[in-house]
């Protein structure tokens, strides 16, 4: 009862002002509406707390509570309403940049328990996220397995258009040529490694610990006649400290937040020592805009090792190596684009892939996916965000290896 007060005096808080009609049913069978619907019962959110539980986490943990009662079912929203609840709160709560106590505390605990320093538990970070069947991701990302931002052009491509495209965008930064040696650390399932090599004709040395991704990068490989040119290393990233001045170009998309705030220090080393002087390299990578707390749920549910650092921390690093930052585009709007249409796949697939493996893909699992990719394509648009992705190139040492201007990477999508 205790718990069902806090939450009643934190819900009319939050909601009192708001435009937004919200009614939440509590466990108790007591409602609060924060203003009468213009339309007999039906409200913009209705919320329904199915268990004293889901009150009891809610008040010790906030949106934490919260959205992990959502994920056992003992919370109910409609998931058409779930993204004006979570723009609402995010509204109110801008300011505060420290959770509650007791989610630092399990924070705290569960980044000691999965930390990637130790690199076997970096593995096992990976696979929890990527070694579901090919055919799951296929289903959520289309036939390029594109896990990315995309690059919308005109705003009217296709998913698998606008994958491409942002494939190909990333060549071109790259400023690839026929027999450069290209590192890359975080293949997913291939399609930018045989890009690279089918249409620039660059050799690939590509840094991958997920075999799910690894057995569809190489059968892609095959399929496109590339094989002699793209080498999988089934190895940490790390490695690449052991083959110092040994790639004319680098690249990284979407996998540095995986390094861990206590291992983006070694990731950086790598980078310095396998490139060769004057070589290029493009990270493409989340971050805040100022240093701030990585989300919790998806540390603990998506990615766990996980963090998200500050653009300027980043930048820090790279040049505190002598790598200099050459371009610079936040691609904030195309990851939004792109995570809105994976949502729709998901629930548009949803029956597909929940036959690939029923146990696995149950309702609870529905339900956390479903709130993270709603949560992914809000967060980039809100204002109440400051998350961006962020797309770095960078050369080794200040040798002119880069074109001065930025004309080349405008020409016609191959």
């Amino acid at each position: 009862m205790f718990f069902r007060y806090l939450v009643k005096r934190g819900v009319a808080k939050i909601f009192e002002n708001s435009d937004v009609a919200v009614k939440i049913l509590f466990s108790d069978g007591s409602v609060y509406v924060n203003h009468p619907s213009k339309d007999g019962d039906i409200y913009d959110v209705t919320v329904h707390f199915k268990h004293p539980k889901a009150e009891r986490w809610f008040a010790l943990m906030g949106g934490v509570g919260f959205g992990e009662a959502y994920h056992q079912g003992l919370i109910d929203v409609n998931e058409n309403d779930l993204e004006a609840l979570i723009d609402v709160v995010r509204s109110k709560f801008i300011s505060i940049q420290k959770p509650p106590l007791l989610v630092r505390i399990r924070r705290f605990v569960y980044e000691w328990r999965v930390n990637n320093k130790d690199i076997s538990q970096a593995k096992r970070n990976a696979i929890f996220h990527y070694n579901y069947p090919a055919e799951f991701y296929r289903l959520i990302q289309g036939d390029t397995y594109g896990y990315v931002e995309g690059y919308w052009q005109t705003g009217h491509e296709t998913l698998d258009q606008s994958m491409h495209n942002r494939f190909d965008y990333m060549c071109r930064k790259l400023h690839l040529k026929p027999g450069l040696k290209v590192a890359e650390v975080g293949s997913g399932w291939g399609y930018m490694t045989n890009l690279m090599a089918r249409d620039y004709g660059v050799t690939v040395d590509t840094y991958g610990i997920v075999e799910g991704q690894n057995k569809t990068l190489l059968a892609m490989a095959s399929q496109w006649g590339v094989q002699d040119k793209v080498t999988l290393l089934e190895e940490d990233h790390r490695n690449l400290k052991q083959r110092p001045c040994t790639y004319d170009r680098y690249v990284s998309l979407g996998v540095f937040e995986h390094a861990g705030k206590d291992c983006q220090e070694d990731w950086m080393d790598s980078i310095a020592t396998s490139l060769k002087e004057g070589g290029i390299g493009l990270l493409s990578v989340m971050t805040y805009s100022s240093e701030r707390y990585t989300d919790f749920m998806t540390t603990k549910y998506i990615f766990p090792g996980g963090n998200i650092p500050s653009i300027g921390k980043v930048i820090d690093m790279l040049e505190a190596r002598g790598l200099y930052v050459l371009d610079l585009e936040n691609a904030r709007h195309h990851y939004a684009l792109a995570a809105q249409e994976w949502k729709k796949n998901f629930q548009k697939n949803w029956s597909k892939i929940q036959a690939l493996n029923p146990e696995l893909f149950n309702e609870r699992f529905r339900r956390t996916w479903f709130l993270y990719l709603m949560g992914a394509g809000t967060a980039f648009e809100s204002p109440q965000s400051n998350l961006s992705i962020q797309q770095i190139v960078f050369s080794k040492g200040r040798k002119h290896t880069y074109p001065t201007t930025r004309d080349f990477l405008y020409c016609p999508t191959r």
